[in-house]
C-alpha cells in the first residue's frame, strides 16, 4: 500500500517513529512499521481523530485506507502531493516499478477496500456478529465502532 511505503520511507530516515494508522489498514501497517523498527498506533478513522492522535503520540505520519495521509512535519495536515513525491523517491531509490515494491505485501495482505452497508439496527448485527466469533476471538476492537 501507499501508506507501508511512506511509512517505510519514513523509518529509513527516522528510526523508531510512531506511525498512526485507521483501523482499515491494521495488518499491512502493523507488519510493515514494525518490521522497520517504529511503533504502529490505531487511530479512530477521520481527520480530526487522526490529527489528534498525531500530536498526543508525537508521530511523524499517519494514514487512513481512504488515502488521506498526515504528516508531522506538515502542522499533521493532509496532503495529496507529498504521498506521491515520496512514492516517486522510493521508486527511484529502490530501482523497482511501484507494483514490484507492492506485489508481495498485497498477496500477503489482502484487502478487498472498505465495503458499507446500511442496516436498520446496526447495534442489533454488531450484537450477533460479536456473538458467533466470541468463543474464537483473540480480542475485540471497538476503535471506531
Amino acid at each position: 500500500s501507499p501508506g507501508g511505503l511512506l511509512a517505510e520511507a519514513f523509518l529509513d530516515t527516522h528510526p523508531g517513529p510512531k506511525i498512526l494508522h485507521d483501523p482499515r489498514l491494521t495488518c499491512n501497517t502493523e507488519a510493515v512499521v514494525t518490521a522497520a523498527g517504529g511503533t504502529p498506533v490505531m487511530s479512530k478513522t477521520g481527520h480530526a481523530f487522526i490529527k489528534e492522535r498525531m500530536r498526543t503520540e508525537d508521530a511523524i505520519y499517519g494514514g487512513e485506507m481512504s488515502a488521506h495521509h498526515y504528516f508531522r512535519d506538515f502542522a499533521y495536515c493532509d496532503s495529496g502531493m507529498i504521498p506521491w513525491l515520496l512514492v516517486a523517491e522510493r521508486v527511484c531509490l529502490k530501482g523497482q516499478s511501484l507494483g514490484e515494491l507492492v506485489r508481495d505485501r498485497m498477496a500477503a495482505f489482502p484487502a478487498s477496500g472498505e465495503i458499507n452497508s446500511r442496516l436498520a439496527e446496526p447495534a442489533a448485527a454488531i450484537a450477533r456478529v460479536e456473538a458467533h466469533f466470541a468463543e474464537e476471538a483473540q480480542a475485540v476492537d471497538r476503535t471506531d465502532g
